[in-house]
């Protein structure tokens, strides 16, 4: 029986995430060498999708805010290829993309303006092109006994054995 190895991780917010954090999750993927990854959602800060940022403030109108979209969409790819790097090092393949509630807003302002489809969270990550399988918040990744899931809505990331 072949032995899975999987690495999760959890909220990095890029471009927020911590640098030095990243760099051990880098190296721990080269050390475990894992046949999995599985990422867990709020992979992106998204700012500038957050409705957070124009509580109480007027928002201004979509073209001043597709620099602030494209400047995102970047920065958070920037962090995915960081460690897809570490991940293409060690040949892991089966790699899992779990939304958080962050990666949520690319998908509303999506539904509020259907003409970007670039938003939607599979395409703006490219998640088909880096070989991941994506898991839309709300839905439960299982593999074998275990499950995993963003858990916005549960108060935690939540990873569960079925036993």
């Amino acid at each position: 029986m072949l032995k899975k190895r999987a690495v999760v991780t959890p909220d990095k917010h890029f471009p927020y995430a911590d640098i030095p954090a990243i760099k051990a999750v880098c190296k721990a993927i080269e050390l475990v060498e894992p046949n999995i990854y599985v990422d867990l959602g709020d992979t992106g800060e998204w700012e500038a999708f957050s409705k957070h940022k124009w509580r109480g403030k007027q928002k201004p109108p979509l073209e001043y805010l597709i620099d602030d979209f494209d400047r995102d969409v970047k920065n958070v790819n920037a962090g995915m290829d960081i460690i897809d790097e570490a991940l293409d090092k060690v040949n892991c393949k089966e790699k899992y993309f779990c939304e958080g509630n962050h990666e949520e807003w690319l998908n509303y302002t999506v539904a509020e303006h259907p003409y970007l489809p670039q938003y939607l969270v599979s395409n703006a990550l490219k998640l088909k092109e880096r070989g991941y399988v994506y898991y839309p918040n709300g839905k439960y990744l299982d593999i074998d006994k275990l499950s995993f899931y963003h858990g916005n809505h549960y108060g935690g990331n939540i990873i569960q054995l079925h036993i």
